[in-house]
Order: C-alpha cells, then sequence, then structure tokens
C-alpha cells in the first residue's frame, strides 16, 4: 500500500509531468507529440 511518501511523490511526479509538458510545448510550438 502506499502510504503519505507514496503519495508525495505521485504528487511531485504529476507536477514534473505538467511542468515537462508545458516546456515542451514552449519548445515545440507547432506540434509534435
Amino acid at each position: 500500500r502506499n502510504g503519505p511518501i507514496g503519495s508525495i511523490r505521485l504528487s511531485f511526479l504529476g507536477m514534473y509531468t505538467k511542468y515537462d509538458n508545458y516546456i515542451g510545448n514552449l519548445a515545440q510550438p507547432y506540434g509534435g507529440d
């Protein structure tokens, strides 16, 4: 089972994914994946 640390880790990964997608959109404004 995931404890509090697991939840924090998932939240961090979620924020990182959003940040990475945002940077990816800036880097490739004409689309891509």
